[in-house]
This record gives structure tokens, C-alpha cells and sequence, in this order.
């Protein structure tokens, strides 16, 4: 008898300490993601304040065909270092001389195409741009491959530490030089500072002395090559926007659209996607357990849609009113864009944990086909959006193809983990209703008030803070009408309550 409870108990156990170190890890990166947003949100209106929607489109130009560019010879080694099951340090080594070597090679192929590419939208200021990005394309390859090991082992606070340092480092930059200089240039120097800051801690974190080897290089590239692949396509996907409304539209509308598509991304798709990045090794930890996969994938979702849908759908009920006073009436343009997509990105994370559990489940060929079914939608939607309605006409073919992706990723999901469509939407009820009642309550609230000024600034934060209690009260107020059920309100209280302690009390279960 204590042999065949043996193996139960231990599987217990690993998954009991696979969801204390994620919620532990949870709370690190919250934290730190939150601190960096904020300092985002507050350098993004900066930026905005000092320089001009043309200094963001050219800049942008130069940014996605260098990310274009990158992902076609993208190597997924750190995930491939996660993923294996027995690492040595050889396998370290090979992931340093595969990425330094293709960084190198990618800085030769972006320096080549600096004059294609100025030639292509005439305009002189993308070649030194071009070089540029080049360079710090070439320094981006010497990061440390060591850091895997934080992962693997489901410790998440150096990556929080990473990424706050790179982020607010970078925005100091960009601010110091904007602020003396006006120039776009500060954007640029900003991302260099960025990726230096993040070498360098990511040596200080862990120091690592890295060799020239090429070991077991078959095994990393099978389970990274349709990874690889899957980034490839989706960054033509994502990225294809700057150029198409650049080359229809202008640098002016494309430095409108960058502007409004980053402030709509800050509080959902940026904040959440190192939650995402996070679950993947975590999720990898019980893959070999269908029914536990499946419970942590639910609890998961609902975890991520009930930080995100708030967020993305208060922003778009304040845009207006806060992007008036914080950046003034030249960038009014870009307040409908806010509007529509940060919608959209909170709509999008009922499938965003998709990424993740494909990776877990090794089915990174299937991550592939999504992303090149989304490819051949999306596309020709902005293709068609942007010629026929301009600007406003490629954000609502965005917003179309977003709703699209969403219900391919609902439907995957299914097909993995079966789990209907409708068991998904059930797990997420709650907030939908709390966002419902957030959203009512805000926009009356904003029909009644008096026109925002200068003057009345607190109104702002104010209407900020109503449309929080409604959603949180609704919220609380369903959860205990429905019997205080496991799910996301209680992970989201035993995540809190390591930071702050009196919390305890209110998550047990």
C-alpha cells in the first residue's frame, strides 16, 4: 500500500511546490512589471511632451525592419536551455557562441540594408539610423545564456531586476537627451542604454566566463527550429503595421499610431508578458500530468484576463481625457487608436497563455500554423484598412484581426487541452461582469462631468479610482455570491498576501 500512494504523494508535492515558487515568482514580477510600466507610462508622455509624432514614425521605421529582420534568423536557445531536461555547461557555452555568431552575422546583414532602405522611403535620416540599430543588434548577442538557469529552477526575481534596470536605465537616457537635445535620436539612445544595462546586470546576477563550443546542437535546434519559425512569422505579423501605415500614410500618422499603440499596450499586453514568459517553465514542471495541466491552465487564463481586462478597458474609457492633458492637442490623433486597441489587447488575453502551453507540450509546430493562418488574415486587413479608411482604417482592420486570432487561439486550446470554448468564457464570467459594471459606471460618470482642463486634473485620477472600486467590489461582491470557488480571485489574494502578511486571512481558501 505505501508503494502505490508513494508516487501520488510525490507528484503532489512537485505540483504543490511547481504553484509556490510560480506564486512566489508571480508576486516578483508583478511588482517589478508594475514599477516599470509606470516608469514607461510616465517616459512615453515625456517623450511625447518633448519630441514630435514625425521623430517616433522615423525612428519607427528603422525599429521594425530591424526587428523584421532579427526574427528571421531568430535561435531560440534560452528556451531550448529551459526545456531540456538535463543542461550541462557545454550546452551554456554553445547557446553563447550561437548567439554572439548570429548577432555578428545580423549586424553585416542590417548595415547592408541601411541604404536599400533609406533609398526605399527617401529619406537620408534611416541610414545612420540603420547603422545604429545595427550595432546594438551585434552588442544584444553577447547576453548571458546562464540566466536560463533562473527559470529553470522557477526563480523570477532576477528577471524582474533585469528588466526594471534595462527599462528605467533606457528611459533616463531618452529623457536626458530629448530634454537637451529635441532630437529622435534620444529614442535610439535610449534602446542601447537598455540592452548595455541588461549585459551587464545579467553578468552581475550570475558571472559566467563564456567558451566557443558547438555541443549537442541537434537537440537544441529540435525542439527551438519551429520556435524559431513561429517568432519569424509572428514578427512579420506584428510588425508589418510601421511599414504599411508608413508607406501609405506618412511618418506623421505612423509616429500617431506608435504613440497609441505603446500607451495601449503598457497595461495589458506589456505587463503580462513576462507572467506569460514565466509559465512556460512552470507549466513545463507538470506536463506529464494532463488533469493537473489542465486545472493550471484554466486558473492560469483567468488569472492573467482578470489583471488584464481592467486595465486595457479603463485605459480606453480615460484616454481621452488623460491623453489631452498630459500631451496636448497635437497628438489627438492617436486618442481614438488608445481607445480601440487597448480594448482589444485585454479581449486578446483569453488565449495569451496559449503560447506558453504549446511550448510546455512541445507542440511548437502547432504555435507555427497559428501564426501563419493569423499572417494570412491579418495582413491583407491592414493592407485593405489602411488604402480604404487611412489610419482609422488599419486600427479597426487590427481590432478585426485581433478578435480573429482570439477565437484561433480559443479553439486551440481546445484541441490541446480539451477544453470547450464555453468552459473557457465560464471561467472568465466574473470578470467579464466586474469590467461591464467598471466600464457603466466610468462612462456615465465622464458623461456627467465637466469638460477635462488643466485645472481639473484630479478629475482624471479620481474617475481612475471609482472605476477601480466598481470593478473590484463587483468582483469580490460575485466571487462570494458564488461560494468563494477556487479561482482567480483567490490566486490573486495568495499572491498578494506574500507581499503584504494581513492579507493572509482573506486567501484561505
Amino acid at each position: 500500500m505505501r508503494r502505490s500512494i508513494r508516487p501520488w504523494r510525490n507528484q503532489w508535492f512537485a505540483v504543490s511546490e511547481v504553484r509556490s515558487k510560480l506564486a512566489t515568482g508571480a508576486a516578483w514580477v508583478i511588482g517589478a512589471r508594475l514599477l516599470s510600466n509606470f516608469a514607461a507610462f510616465v517616459g512615453m508622455l515625456a517623450l511625447a511632451r518633448l519630441l514630435l509624432p514625425e521623430d517616433f514614425g522615423i525612428v519607427a521605421i528603422a525599429l521594425t525592419a530591424t526587428a523584421i529582420v532579427s526574427s528571421l534568423t531568430e535561435i531560440s536557445v534560452s528556451a531550448a536551455l529551459v526545456h531540456l531536461r538535463k543542461v550541462e555547461e557545454d550546452h551554456f557555452h554553445s547557446a553563447w557562441t550561437l548567439s554572439m555568431a548570429r548577432s555578428l552575422v545580423l549586424s553585416v546583414i542590417l548595415a547592408g540594408l541601411a541604404w536599400p532602405i533609406t533609398w526605399a522611403y527617401g529619406d537620408a535620416r534611416l541610414l545612420p539610423l540603420m547603422l545604429v540599430m545595427a550595432g546594438i543588434t551585434m552588442i544584444s548577442g553577447f547576453a548571458n545564456p546562464r540566466l536560463a538557469l533562473f527559470a529553470r529552477e522557477l526563480s523570477f526575481w532576477q528577471d524582474a531586476t533585469l528588466n526594471l534596470g534595462g527599462r528605467v536605465t533606457g528611459l533616463v537616457v531618452s529623457i536626458s537627451i530629448a530634454w537637451a537635445f529635441r532630437s529622435y535620436w534620444a529614442i535610439v539612445a535610449g534602446q542601447a542604454a537598455t540592452v548595455a544595462c541588461t549585459i551587464v546586470l545579467g553578468y552581475l546576477l550570475l558571472p559566467y566566463r563564456p567558451r566557443i563550443r558547438f555541443y549537442d546542437l541537434r537537440r537544441m535546434f529540435s525542439f527551438s527550429a519551429w520556435l524559431s519559425l513561429q517568432q519569424a512569422i509572428n514578427t512579420l505579423n506584428w510588425r508589418s503595421d510601421p511599414l504599411l501605415i508608413s508607406f501609405f500614410a506618412g511618418p506623421m500618422a505612423l509616429g500617431h499610431y506608435t504613440v497609441g499603440d505603446n500607451l495601449a499596450s503598457l497595461p495589458t499586453r506589456e505587463a503580462l508578458s513576462p507572467l506569460s514568459n514565466m509559465l512556460f517553465p512552470g507549466l513545463s514542471r507538470v506536463s506529464d500530468d494532463p488533469t493537473a495541466l489542465r486545472a493550471a491552465y484554466i486558473r492560469v487564463q483567468s488569472l492573467l484576463s482578470m489583471v488584464a481586462f481592467p486595465m486595457g478597458f479603463g485605459l480606453a474609457m480615460v484616454a481621452e481625457p488623460m491623453m489631452m492633458l498630459a500631451l496636448g492637442e497635437r497628438w489627438a490623433p492617436a486618442v481614438p487608436i488608445v481607445q480601440v486597441l487597448a480594448g482589444i489587447f485585454a479581449v486578446q488575453t483569453l488565449s495569451s497563455a496559449l503560447q506558453p502551453l504549446a511550448m510546455a507540450m512541445g507542440q511548437t509546430r502547432l504555435l507555427f500554423l497559428r501564426d501563419c493562418i493569423n499572417f494570412a488574415i491579418r495582413v491583407p486587413l491592414m493592407v485593405a484598412g489602411v488604402m480604404l479608411g487611412g489610419l482609422m482604417g488599419a486600427v479597426f482592420a487590427r481590432c478585426l484581426s485581433g478578435l480573429i486570432s482570439t477565437a484561433i487561439g480559443v479553439s486551440l486550446v481546445n484541441r490541446l487541452l480539451s477544453i470547450s470554448p464555453l468552459e473557457q468564457f465560464r471561467a472568465n464570467l466574473r470578470t467579464i461582469l466586474a469590467t461591464l459594471v467598471m466600464t457603466c459606471g466610468v462612462g456615465l460618470g465622464l458623461l456627467a462631468a465637466a469638460p477635462i482642463t488643466l485645472g481639473n486634473g484630479l478629475q482624471v485620477a479620481g474617475t481612475v479610482v471609482i472605476g477601480a472600486a466598481l470593478y473590484v467590489g463587483t468582483l469580490l461582491v460575485s466571487w462570494h455570491i458564488a461560494g468563494r470557488p477556487h479561482g482567480p480571485e483567490l490566486d490573486f489574494l495568495q499572491i498578494a498576501a506574500r507581499a503584504f502578511p494581513p492579507l493572509r486571512r482573506f486567501a484561505a481558501p
